[in-house]
């Protein structure tokens, strides 16, 4: 599976804010993106936070309710949760992250529910990732576990075992999970504390450590969801008397992709007060006509072959793209021959080449050939290739 492009900084930077004279308090994200901000089943409270309260800012905590009596009208409290869209951006594979907050819980996790923090995936059972603490069966300490699908939709998980006491009631406290890819190591913090780090896990029965390697679902409807399950595991895993969900306050929430700002293996003193807003993003600019010839389409480079004799006879298929095959020597002008399904014939034909104008610095990129003929692989004799009228982008040469 090719890498999608992930967004690199700040995802979000969570604030409760005053958003009119009228003092509606509400959720903002005041990083570089400014996403659009939902919240269900729970409520904004300005004069509760983890910093010294000022007259002219508003520093406040979202409050997930402990049960309906303290929400009433809102009923089954599994639907609280916060949540920004997302897409594929936080489907990361092997890039690393950092998720902190700030917490306050008023009832933790025990036998019959669990307490999860965040998670990212859209209608799907299986998350894309997720952080949570449960109790398991039988053990009197906490879980923290980071878990993910992996792009073998192998679901895998790091785990560390959590002191019963660690975590308070009623007090504030900071969070931090972290993954860096560049060690394959996780940590986390409660408080500025070190409680890792933890070098490569490994969940039994998936095979050996190759990274995280989140699946990148490309599901539009993906989200991440604070303090509750994403959609798809939302249905499978509340229950209306006693639903997942976190129960007390969240402040300051702030994720970042692709960087690990943190000292993995070692302590560090928490903010004091809140992170400054990012500056934000510019509007993007209306997106350019799309000019299709034959050369040039959306952007890409695609390259076409008129006559079947400039083809070759004889070729060795290979089963990965070509952007997933280590030993490939990538020379400028070098043909791969990609057959995606073993049961079928059909084969695609890559060329590596440069995709940037002249006297531009060289990028060098692994593109389709779009040709007049459909490639088969002949099984008993090589290769070779039938005619067939008319061809279309995307189609296999």
């Amino acid at each position: 599976m090719s890498e999608n492009v992930n967004h690199v900084g700040t995802f979000c930077l969570l604030h409760c804010d005053e958003r009119n004279e009228d003092f509606e308090i509400a959720l903002v994200d005041k990083g570089r993106l400014g996403r659009n901000v939902a919240t269900s089943g729970l409520f904004v409270n300005p004069f509760d936070s983890p910093f010294e309260d000022f007259d002219e800012i508003s520093f406040g905590s979202t409050v997930f309710p402990v049960d309906s009596i303290e929400n009433p009208g809102s009923g089954d409290i599994g639907g609280s949760l916060i949540s920004i869209p997302s897409g594929s951006l936080l489907a990361w594979q092997d890039k690393s992250f950092s998720i902190e907050f700030w917490m306050n819980p008023r009832a933790l996790a025990n036998s019959d529910r669990r307490m999860p923090l965040a998670f990212s995936g859209g209608t799907s059972e299986e998350e894309d990732w997720g952080v949570e603490i449960f109790k398991p069966y039988g053990e009197t300490n906490y879980e923290l576990r980071f878990s993910w699908t992996d792009i073998n939709t192998f679901h895998k998980y790091a785990s560390w075992t959590v002191d019963v006491d660690l975590i308070k009631l009623n007090q504030w406290q900071h969070f931090v999970i972290q993954y860096d890819a560049g060690i394959s190591f996780f940590n986390w913090w409660l408080d500025g504390v070190s409680q890792g780090p933890l070098e490569k896990p490994t969940t039994p029965n998936t095979g050996p450590w190759s990274g995280v390697n989140i699946i990148q679902t490309l599901d539009s409807s993906n989200n991440l969801t604070i303090g509750n399950y994403c959609p798809g595991k939302r249905l499978k895993e509340s229950t209306t008397e006693f639903p997942s969900v976190y129960r007390g306050s969240i402040a300051e929430f702030r994720l970042i992709s692709s960087l690990a700002p943190f000292p993995i293996a070692g302590d560090f003193v928490p903010p004091t007060e809140p992170y400054v807003n990012e500056e934000r993003e510019p509007d993007p600019e209306p997106p350019e006509e799309v000019v299709i010839n034959r050369a040039f389409v959306n952007g890409l480079d695609k390259l076409y072959i008129e006559n079947a004799r400039h083809l070759p006879s004889l070729c060795t298929v290979k089963t990965q793209m070509p952007q997933r095959a280590p030993e490939l020597g990538n020379a400028a002008g070098e043909l791969y021959f990609f057959r995606p399904d073993p049961q079928q014939n059909i084969i695609f034909m890559y060329v590596y080449v440069n995709t940037n104008g002249e006297g531009e610095e060289p990028v060098m990129r692994w593109m389709p050939v779009s040709t007049p003929i459909k490639g088969r692989e002949n099984l008993i004799t090589g290769t070779h290739w039938r005619n067939r009228a008319g061809n279309r982008l995307g189609e296999p040469f």
